[in-house]
Parts: C-alpha cells; structure tokens; sequence
C-alpha cells in the first residue's frame, strides 16, 4: 500500500476512535495524582476540630485593655465540654491583680488634683470616682458557639486549623477598692496605694453578679493541643454616689472590664 492510502487510513481510525470516545461520557478522577490529597473534601464535609470535642482545657494569659482607672493583670483557667459540633458549654475561673492607672496616680493625676487643694496637713483623701473597683476573681459558666472554622497550608507541607467562635454566660466576679494612704512625715506631704497588693482583697470577697461576652480565634497544629487569643468583656453592677449628694443612697450602675487574652489549650 502506498503511502497515499496509508495516511488515509489512519486518518479514518482517529477519526472514528474520537468520535467513540465523544460519544461515552466524562469520567471524573478524584485522585488524580495518586497521592490521596483530592480524594475526600474533609474541609467541608469532616469538620476537623468540631466543638463538639469531648473535654478540653485551656489556659490563658489576661491583660485588661481600654483602661480608666485601674489595669489588670491574671490569668483564666477554662473547661469546656462539647454539646453538639458547633455548640460547647463551659466554665472559668481566673484571677486578677488590679493597680491604679496613671490618670489615678500621676503627676497630674486624680491624687494630685486632691492634695493640692486638701490643705495643709491634708488629714484624709478619699477617691471618690466611678469605675474604681478592681477585679480580683471571676468565676462564670458560658456557651461557646463555633460556627466558623478554615485550613491554612504552611509551606504546603503543614496543616493550620482554625475556628472562629463566640461566647455568652454569666457568673460573678470579686472586687476590691485601693485607698490612699497618707503620711506626712517631716511636713512633706506623701502617699501611697493601700489595699492593691497581690492576694488583697482575697478572691470573692465583694462579690457581684456578672455577664461575661466574648469572641476568639482557635489555631490547631494537631489533633490535641490548640492555641487561643481573644477578646472578653466582663460586666457587672456596681455601686457609686452619682449624684455626689451624701443624703442619698448609692446609685447602681452596669461596669465593664475588657481583656485580651492568649493561651494554649489541650483536647482530653
């Protein structure tokens, strides 16, 4: 056969295989390279780090943001508990220790002011301000909701996992209130903070009936240990004269304190 006919012939065969194969319907190939990364979609159907975990333990670091009088200092031990996969229950207990911001304590500030027009020997100061109370303990119980979570590739070879989550509760909180303590040795006129040591003021001392409202983040490197920031507010009613009248009884008022907080946590 010459070529002439050859090449004819082959061009019928090509033709007729791809029209038998344009006739048969696409196969899809869920691993096509073999190495089982496209095999499943366990970003989207098997929720990695559910909230339904079953015990998990946390500890976190607490520093108080947005401050007016007093800064905070402490941590929050936290136990939680999985309900469904998106909802856990929980409960923390935390310690703080409280010190007079600068707007109390500073050159210029409310002790300052006070002195210089209490007279000479000034016998007694009294902070007579809103929003004094320092925070010394916390315990509350609260729900976390998680309905949010994501996977992070690092360097294509390491897996983050991470969940967006809220809470809500309610407990209470323990309080203590720092004075001033005056000395006046050789005429001078000197001071200092009474009542805002570590351990003053005990742990629940002044209790009060508190909300507690938060959101954070969860990074998972692993199945067992997490680490977590977030922000948490701390409510309470809290008492004060507001109307600087002596006749009548203290007012009550909604207070709040606000914390960032990071720690690590472990899944039981």
């Amino acid at each position: 056969m010459s070529a002439g006919p050859r090449a004819a012939l082959a061009l019928v065969v090509v033709l007729a295989a791809g029209r038998a194969r344009a006739d048969e319907p696409p196969v899809y190939v869920d691993d096509p390279y073999g190495d089982g990364d496209g095999a499943s979609a366990p970003l989207i159907v098997d929720r990695a780090h559910g909230a339904g975990r079953p015990l998990e333990a946390a500890l976190l670091f607490s520093t108080s943001i947005v401050d007016k009088y007093s800064s905070h200092l402490g941590g929050m031990l936290e136990l939680g508990v999985g309900l469904v996969d998106t909802l856990a229950a929980g409960a923390t207990f935390g310690y703080f220790d409280g010190s007079l911001s600068s707007i109390v304590t500073g050159d210029e500030g409310i002790i300052a002011g006070k002195l210089a027009s209490c007279g000479t020997p000034c016998r007694a100061l009294e902070l007579r301000v809103p929003d004094l109370a320092q925070l010394t303990g916390v315990l509350t119980g609260q729900l976390v909701w998680a309905p949010l979570y994501g996977k992070i590739s690092v360097v294509s070879e390491v897996e983050v996992s991470l969940q967006l989550y809220a809470l809500a509760g309610g407990g209470m909180v323990g309080t203590r209130r720092p004075s001033v303590d005056l000395a006046h040795p050789s005429g001078s006129r000197s001071w200092s903070v009474a009542g805002q040591g570590v351990g003053d003021g005990g742990l629940f001392a002044n209790r009060h009936g508190a909300l507690a409202f938060g959101a954070g983040l969860r990074l998972f490197a692993g199945s067992l240990v997490e680490v977590r920031l977030e922000l948490r507010d701390l409510t309470f009613r809290d008492t004060f004269d507001l109307d600087y009248d002596p006749t009548t009884p203290d007012q009550s008022y909604w207070a709040s304190r606000w914390f960032v907080q990071a720690g690590v946590g472990v899944v039981l």
